[in-house]
Formats: C-alpha cells, structure tokens, sequence
C-alpha cells in the first residue's frame, strides 16, 4: 500500500457519505483511508462504522476529544504509514482519477528531485451544496497567482489547498511537529517543504469538487453600521496579519519587513 488517505471529521454526516463514494470509486485503488474523527455529536460515527463495515481498507484512528482541525490533522499524520500521504475534508467529491493524477505526478517529480521533500496539488472546481459548479477554476475565483509560487510569496497567500495535495515521507518528517502558531496544517506543510529544500508542483487540472455551503451567505450591513463594521473588518485584517507573522517567524521566513513587502506586492498584482 503505497497511499494513505488522511479524513479528520467533525459532524459531516450530511456530506460524509458522498465524499466517501467518490474515494471508493477512485481509478487507483491500492490506497487505505485512515480517519480520525474530532468528537462529532452527530451522526458521523455511525457513517463511518457503515463503511469501516464494507472496505476493509477504511480504519478509524481511536480518538474521544475534540482538539481541533489542526492538531486532528497531526494525529492522523502522526499516525500515518505510507510513503505517500492525501489529506480530506469530509464536505467535497474526488474526481475518478484524483488519486491517480497526484500519484502519477508526484512519481515523476520524485525522479526529477530524489531524496527530497515534495507536495504536488491541484487546482479545484468550486460547487454548491448541490454539486452546481459555480466555477472551473478555484485559482481564478479565489485570485490566486500560481506563477508567484516560490516561499517568499507564499508566506503572504497560502495557495496550497490541503484537500487536493498529495505529500511523500519526507515531506512529512520536516513538517512534524505542527506549532503551536500554525494556522493550517496545508500552509504549515508547503512552507516547511520550501523552507527544507523541497519542491512544490502545481497542476492546472481540477482533482476535486470544492463544495461551498450554502449558509456562508453574508448578510446586509444597516447603514448606520457601516462605520463600526469597517472599523471591526481592519481589526480583523490587523490579527490576521499579526498571527501570519506568528507563524512564518517561527519557520525562519525573514523579517517583518520582508512580508510587509511581498504582502504589498501581492494586493498589488491582483
């Protein structure tokens, strides 16, 4: 077994179902799913005993705690096997061939870069609840320059997204153990790849259906709050740059003025 397939889940029965489908209906399938659930109070448990029942290539990690997405991820990474490692979220649908064109790839970079960290990922279709493409492209939609693909710029905009990444073992070894200003195990782990030498590819075609749920709708602003509102979204702004700077410190990224830097230069290529 040369792919492990990592699923942190938190009350996804709605979607669980689904997800799981479309990695049973893969091209490749000598792979093992390993899940790790992060104390769902929902139906979520009896989903997966459901499909743990069926394929014996689906096993469940013991867990009773709820830590978090993040530290659920490193668990399960902890707890990984294979040279070869895909992470999941329990709400999308894999493409037939995802696993298939992220192996392929990732064979072919290790030819070209033996003995070194690598992650190659791909772009995403972005749908609805129901499955509705709302577009072809989630670089395009989420303004995401894959040309600007080197560590300085990625410090400033994350464009790995973990659920359409496959790793190797080295890429794992630098990447463990997460800390505690890690914001994402997806951006932690390509910043770590970069940082120890790596090598990042990108792959134009889509691996996967990105579901986007319908009650991210954001609502109306009563006039007489709009100033509050602004006041409250710099703040926001503030502590988002604040904890990005946390946790590219810890990773050696340079200094502040560096991300100030290629921060500007990022906003301004948009």
């Amino acid at each position: 077994m040369n792919v492990q397939i990592l699923l942190s889940t938190y009350n996804g029965e709605r979607y669980l179902g689904a997800l799981l489908d479309s990695i049973l209906a893969q091209t490749y399938q000598d792979w093992n799913l390993l899940i790790r659930d992060d104390g769902s109070s929902d139906g979520t448990m009896s989903v997966i005993q459901d499909y743990i029942s069926k394929d014996s290539r689906i096993t469940l990690l013991p867990s009773k705690e709820n830590v978090g997405v993040i530290s659920s991820f490193e668990l399960l990474l902890k707890s990984s096997s294979a040279p070869y490692l895909l992470f999941c979220d329990q709400d999308d649908v894999w493409l037939p061939k995802k696993v298939d064109i992220l192996y392929s790839c990732m064979l072919d970079e290790e030819r070209n870069f033996p003995r070194k960290p690598l992650l190659v990922h791909s772009d995403l279709l972005v749908v609805d609840a129901d499955l509705n493409i709302i577009s072809n492209s989630f670089w395009e939609y989420s303004n995401i320059n894959i040309a600007q693909h080197d560590f300085n710029f990625l410090g400033v905009k994350n464009y790995v997204t973990g659920c359409a990444m496959m790793i190797n073992r080295l890429a794992v070894n630098c990447s463990l153990p997460f800390l505690p200003e890690t914001r994402m195990h997806d951006a932690w782990i390509a910043l770590k790849v970069l940082k120890n030498g790596g090598e990042i590819r990108s792959l134009s075609q889509p691996t996967i259906m990105y579901r986007q749920h319908a009650n991210n709708v954001v609502g109306a602003i009563e006039q007489k709050n709009v100033f509050k509102e602004k006041i409250v979204q710099i703040q926001s702004v503030v502590q988002e740059n604040r904890l990005q700077w946390r946790m590219l410190k810890q990773i050696g990224y340079g200094s502040v003025f560096k991300y100030l830097f290629y921060k500007i230069r990022t906003i301004l290529s948009l």
